[in-house]
């Protein structure tokens, strides 16, 4: 019974069941008091034991209206708020997305305009600390080493015509003077030995930027055996002897252990070969040449130190650039490919090849490559 309910309430017999058992029970029902009149209610069912038996059941119950008209309101809230929550979040969605993609715009249109004639375009680098900043700073990188690859490549290319150009013009204005009128045997005899001369001047170029690509290009294996690096060192000294007792120059090396190392022999043979050549070329008579190898953290080191002319300082950064000579007049023999196919050999080996020199008080090289087995 209740003060605001004019008769008793009656609840199914069901819920009676589990009482009589002893056990409580919540349940949710539908009471009717007239035909136009229903109640929802939440119903606690509770016996009371005594002696081990249910004496007595009590039953409370509690009217749902409340908390239905509640739900009633959230539903009309919702239906309501919904439309306009999402309407807003997408106005503010599109608002930020706006912000963030902006940077990503500038990418894109950056990009878009990026070809090889404007390669020194970068992207503005937003302070947003984020995955955007990192995307700009790495298009930047990239466009940085776009604008290197293809500078090196313009260099390249017209280096490459220039050094081609002035034999195959010699043999141009050899052939079209002599053709001019009938030579004596003697003298189209010297004008083919000088046209042989330019024509291997040409494929000793070509040779060597064949084997530049190719080493590039990961097309030549290197023909990697076990030898010592000190018979290799010396075996080159003494295929240049005759050109240093010539100018009177001495070279200094001495071996007392073998320094076993995995590599292309005849390679690496080439690669001293040239810096042995050179050192000889530009050092003056009764100068000094001095080889020194030694062991450090399984890396060998090779160091090879002249008394000659020495490399101008701003000119020693390039010195490995292809067909960089410091001053053709005193090279004119070369294409200035020789120490870019020595550093192209020696990374191929996983190694590293450097340069210091003082004017006037000569230049050392130093190649480090890693060693295979222990010096004994």
């Amino acid at each position: 019974s209740s003060q605001n309910i004019s008769q008793p309430i009656v609840v199914p017999k069901e819920f009676f069941v589990a009482a009589l058992q002893g056990k409580q029970r919540f349940d949710t029902t539908t009471v009717t008091f007239s035909p136009d009149k229903e109640l929802l209610l939440r119903v606690l069912t509770m016996p009371v034991v005594e002696n081990k038996t249910v004496a007595y059941i009590i039953q409370v119950a509690r009217s749902l209206d409340t908390v239905q008209s509640a739900l009633d309101n959230f539903k009309a809230i919702l239906f309501v708020l919904l439309p306009l929550v999402v309407f807003i979040t997408g106005i503010i969605s599109a608002f930020l997305a706006k912000i963030t993609l902006n940077p990503v715009d500038r990418i894109i249109k950056t990009v878009q305009k990026t070809t090889a004639e404007n390669l020194k375009l970068r992207i503005p680098v937003p302070t947003t600390k984020d995955e955007v900043q990192r995307l700009a700073a790495t298009f930047n990188d990239m466009l940085e080493r776009l604008e290197k690859a293809f500078s090196s490549q313009r260099h390249f290319i017209q280096d490459a015509s220039h050094e081609l150009k002035t034999p195959l013009t010699i043999l141009q204005g050899e052939l079209e003077v002599t053709l001019k009128k009938i030579r004596s045997v003697d003298e189209y005899e010297s004008v083919l030995n000088s046209s042989l001369e330019e024509i291997k001047r040409i494929s000793k170029i070509v040779e060597d930027l064949l084997l530049l690509a190719r080493f590039e290009d990961r097309e030549t294996a290197l023909d990697r055996r076990e030898f010592d690096i000190n018979r290799l060192l010396q075996s080159a000294i003494d295929e240049l002897a005759v050109l240093a007792q010539h100018k009177k120059i001495t070279v200094a090396f001495s071996a007392d252990h073998t320094i076993t190392i995995n590599g292309d022999e005849q390679r690496l043979k080439q690669v001293f070969l040239n810096i042995l050549d050179n050192a000889i070329k530009y050092t003056p008579s009764g100068g000094t040449i001095s080889l020194s190898v030694s062991v450090t953290s399984r890396r060998v080191e090779i160091s090879i130190a002249d008394t000659g002319i020495g490399i101008p300082h701003t000119d020693l950064p390039h010195i490995f650039d292809r067909f960089y000579r410091i001053d053709k007049s005193r090279n004119s023999s070369g294409f200035g490919l020789g120490l870019s196919i020595a550093k192209t050999i020696i990374e191929a080996h996983q190694g590293s090849i450097s340069a210091d020199s003082v004017i006037n008080h000569g230049t050392t090289f130093t190649i480090s490559l890693p060693v295979t087995a222990p010096s004994h």
